[in-house]
């Protein structure tokens, strides 16, 4: 199945496993067991992205991923075939994920704090020790020094790479949609956006968190919802679709191996004359 995603980024990579029929009976029985173990480690894996996608159907910002296969060709050896596409076993090598970076819905909440991102890029992130983090998850909050920081305490960024801080007393905080942020004082900040070349090479930290070598560039078109936070782009009536489609073909593969199982039982008795 090849992974959904925008057009730039969809992909059409081969999900499937394809049976030779080999003239050499017990050739023929071991690869039938390598091919539908092939396709249950390759089911297993789709089982565990699509588990992780809907544990997190409800976090703000989180982005869904797609496993990603490829056709795996073993040549076989030591045998003579009439047909040279009789040489061939295809089976099933997984390759990465694909993150699906589509926008998800806008809800309203009406948290000062709370920032939707309309448009592609990231929030900037300190997590400590210099290093640098990128989400899209925008429900922020105020520390007990009125610094803005993430639900999980790290600090927002401004555009200078300094942390944002919240003046003692005030509490009509207004976030532009170029992300200055002011109160009653004035202009505090202007909340840091960034996007990337190549946001797949990102990688994951848990949660919506991910990081990258690649320098960030600037980014001018997104605007910032106050009062608003972006849910989750996950399908929950296509992952439940999913969830079935992917448990019948994991059960006809072990149907497979089975049967398999039971066909070299039966051709050994014969051989040896038992029952």
């Amino acid at each position: 199945r090849a992974p959904t995603g925008t057009a730039e980024c969809r992909l059409s990579v081969p999900v499937y496993v394809a049976a030779m029929f080999l003239r050499d009976g017990n050739q023929a029985m071991e690869n039938t067991s390598y091919i539908a173990l092939s396709s249950q480690v390759a089911t297993q894996r789709r089982m565990d992205v699509l588990s992780n996608n809907l544990a997190n159907m409800n976090t703000p910002g989180f982005k869904s991923d797609q496993p990603l296969f490829l056709e795996y060709i073993e040549k076989l050896e030591g045998q003579e075939f009439r047909d040279r596409n009789q040489r061939r076993m295809s089976m099933v090598s997984d390759y990465g994920t694909f993150t699906d970076f589509r926008q998800g819905a806008f809800e309203p909440t009406g948290g000062p704090l709370d920032l939707a991102l309309n448009g592609p890029g990231f929030f900037a992130i300190d997590v400590g020790g210099g290093a640098r983090a990128y989400t899209r998850d925008g429900s922020f909050q105020l520390d007990r020094d009125r610094r803005v920081v993430t639900s999980g305490g790290m600090t927002v960024l401004d555009e200078n790479d300094n942390e944002i801080i919240i003046p003692d007393g005030d509490s009509h905080i207004r976030v532009a949609d170029d992300g200055t942020i002011s109160s009653e004082t004035g202009i505090l900040g202007r909340i840091k956006v960034v996007q990337f070349d190549r946001e797949q090479f990102m990688t994951p930290m848990g949660g919506t968190l991910r990081m990258t070598d690649e320098p960030p560039l600037e980014n001018v078109d997104t605007q910032i919802k106050q009062g608003m936070l972006e849910s989750s782009n996950v399908n929950a009536i296509e992952g439940m679709t999913d969830l079935i489609e992917i448990s019948r073909a994991y059960n006809q593969a072990q149907n497979l191996a089975t049967q398999e199982h039971d066909r070299i039982g039966r051709a050994i008795r014969k051989l040896s004359g038992t029952t």
